[in-house]
């Protein structure tokens, strides 16, 4: 792969991992707050992973303009029920680069 198109990807990711803002929670609502950014318009995916990498829920999967924004996952997973509290991850991915930060679940 030619050394100018890895830059371009290493470039891309690294402004997509300043795009993902840290969780706030509300715990007595078991609510979990995900601001991020989109830096281009594209495809954009945010999912809730466990700390094994499997996916619990997908909370955004459509084309975005650019923009910052935030998603509120309630703590469920695809199946609507209740996941334990735990360490997961939240993943964004825009037209096909991938970034993630670790999310702390306290009830």
């Amino acid at each position: 792969m030619p050394s100018a198109l890895l830059k371009q990807r290493s470039s891309h990711k690294n402004l997509l991992q300043r795009s993902l803002g840290q969780p706030s929670q509300t715990p007595a609502r078991g609510e979990t707050r995900i601001p991020f950014t989109v830096p281009q318009k594209g495809r954009v995916t945010l999912r809730i992973l466990d700390i094994r990498g499997r996916e619990i829920t997908t909370l955004i999967d459509r084309v975005s303009e650019p923009g910052t924004s935030s998603i509120i996952w309630d703590g469920q997973d695809a199946s609507g029920e209740i996941v334990p509290a735990g360490i997961y991850f939240y993943e964004l991915q825009v037209s096909g680069a991938k970034a993630s930060r670790k999310l702390t679940r306290l009830r």
